[in-house]
């Protein structure tokens, strides 16, 4: 932008995830809310229906990674209990959600819950309450989660700093089907975040061959995603806005 001002998008209805309620946007601040339409609630499938409090839902999104990880068979499959008690830990952040988990085993005597969240690889121990403890494990989706899985095993996941976790039930070609649908997930999670970098560096490149002002025009480029993503800004509604940001 050439002017330096922020564009901010138009006037309109929209449609708020977390309250299932569309909220005005008179192009400034958020005003009232509005009943939902029952065609703008996101309609999950019976596999997720009842899903704990605390599992990330399918939204709308043009992120391929996202869209296949919306499709896998694991994907918000959780223990019961688990979204408390992610949002138990002292360290979650107030809008990671649950993406899958599995109980797992680690060493002889410990057990408890390997998850993957919108923002880490968890792993966190199970006492008889089914409570968090405060040095709870979390690794970066990184790609560093290795699974080994030989056949008539009960396969093992590894992380870079030595934890292993041996996987639930101990029936190894069921196990084994277990943890290979989580390695999936954790890797479609990662490259799905990976994916949003990139397209927020594009935005970035772009802002800078245009002389916009680069660090503003981040900002608003991270915040017009999370809008789109959050189904807040449709597709078209996205592109109009960044369009404006860019000064294209």
């Amino acid at each position: 932008m050439g002017d330096g001002e922020t564009q901010l998008p138009a006037a309109n209805w929209y449609y708020e995830r977390e309250t299932r309620r569309r909220r005005w946007w008179d192009g400034n601040a958020w005003g009232g809310y509005a009943e939902p339409e029952t065609s703008e609630v996101p309609q999950v499938s019976a596999s997720r229906a009842g899903a704990a409090a605390g599992v990330l839902e399918s939204f709308e999104t043009d992120n391929p990674y996202l869209q296949r990880l919306f499709r896998h068979e694991a994907f918000g499959v959780v223990p019961d209990g688990c979204g408390e008690l992610l949002h138990g830990l002292q360290t979650a952040h107030p809008e990671e959600r649950l993406v899958s988990a599995m109980r797992v085993r680690h060493g002889l005597a410990e057990g408890g819950v390997l998850m993957v969240t919108t923002h880490w690889l968890r792993y966190v121990k199970q006492g008889r309450l089914f409570t968090a403890i405060a040095n709870d494990d979390f690794w970066p989706l990184d790609g560093s989660l290795e699974l080994n899985a030989k056949v008539g095993d009960t396969p093992i996941f590894r992380t870079p700093d030595g934890h292993q976790f041996q996987v639930f039930p101990k029936v190894p070609v069921v196990s084994a089907r277990k943890a290979k649908a989580f390695l999936e997930i954790y890797k479609l999670a990662m490259l799905a975040g990976a994916h949003l970098n990139a397209e927020l560096e594009t935005a970035v490149m772009e802002a800078m061959a245009s002389g916009g002002a680069v660090r503003s025009t981040a900002a608003e480029m991270s915040e017009l995603v999370a809008l789109r993503d959050s189904g807040a800004l449709s597709d078209a509604e996205f592109e109009a806005a960044k369009a404006r940001v860019l000064g294209t």
